[in-house]
């Protein structure tokens, strides 16, 4: 598998990937565990408000994602801004998932900054 090629290559830690679903409104988690079972250490990452993906927002979701899947995380603090902006939002990513915290995502702009 190429992927697996170029995370054993560059000795990769986290292969980062927002967490999108189907046509059927479902994660494919057959796909995220053949991943796994390769060895590529799949870390999600959360979607911003602004995309026209399906997926990777809801707290509850992206909590059994982790548990079912990987135990990685990037909280992407410009998406959970671009959902709310008094970043309640992220204050409940980040205690929701805090275990599985390996990395946050500074960066993106808005009108405002």
């Amino acid at each position: 598998m190429l992927v697996k090629s170029v995370v054993d290559r560059y000795q990769i830690a986290n292969a980062v990937m927002h967490p999108t679903k189907d046509r059927d409104g479902m994660y494919p988690l057959g796909y995220y565990r053949l991943f796994v079972q390769a060895g590529i250490p799949i870390t999600f990452e959360n979607m911003d408000a602004s995309s026209n993906q399906k997926g990777g927002v809801n707290i509850a979701e992206l909590v059994q994602l982790t548990n079912e899947i990987s135990p990685r995380f990037v909280l992407d603090v410009q998406h959970a801004y671009e959902h709310d902006e008094s970043m309640s939002y992220a204050d409940d990513l980040l205690q929701s998932l805090q275990s599985c915290l390996v990395h946050l995502h500074v960066s993106g702009q808005s009108e405002k900054t």
